[in-house]
């Protein structure tokens, strides 16, 4: 196996920033960033070794200047003879959900200082930060360190 690739539909296409003939032929080393190319490579080679799909969430920069999460199935395909040949691998992006998952988490934790306080004196201690930026760069709930009027 020498993990280059013979195939990539038009999402690989634009998530790698690559026309697919640049694709074709070419390895992870030669596409993209050092520690990108490791992050791949080591999943391939998990799902070899495992004999069987593996799911994983990989990380990859796009041209929005985002690092982009995405829930990855990589899997051995194999020849004729049952010997694995290849790796496929099927990634969704999932950034915007991991980002909606930290903001509700934010959210929860707030309200249960909230709730568990006895006055907003007590609870304005201990409500955490707020969040970074949401999806479309707001906040989703307004935090201030002091809830005093």
């Amino acid at each position: 196996l020498q993990g280059r690739y013979v195939y990539a539909n038009d999402a690989a296409e634009k998530a790698f920033r690559t026309p697919r003939v640049q694709l074709y032929g070419r390895s992870d080393d030669e596409i993209f960033p050092p520690e990108t190319a490791a992050q791949f490579k080591e999943n391939d080679r998990r799902a070899l070794t495992n004999g069987k799909s593996i799911q994983t969430v990989e990380t990859l920069k796009h041209e929005d200047g985002i690092a982009h999460h995405s829930l990855v199935i990589k899997f051995p395909i194999a020849s004729p003879e049952g010997r694995a040949i290849m790796v496929g691998g099927i990634a969704i992006d999932i950034t915007d959900r991991l980002r909606v998952e930290r903001h509700l988490a934010a959210q929860y934790a707030v309200t249960r200082v909230l709730a568990e306080a006895a006055t907003l004196d007590e609870a304005a201690p201990r409500v955490p930060a707020p969040p970074a930026r949401g999806p479309a760069g707001n906040r989703f709930f307004p935090v201030t360190t002091s809830l005093k009027p």
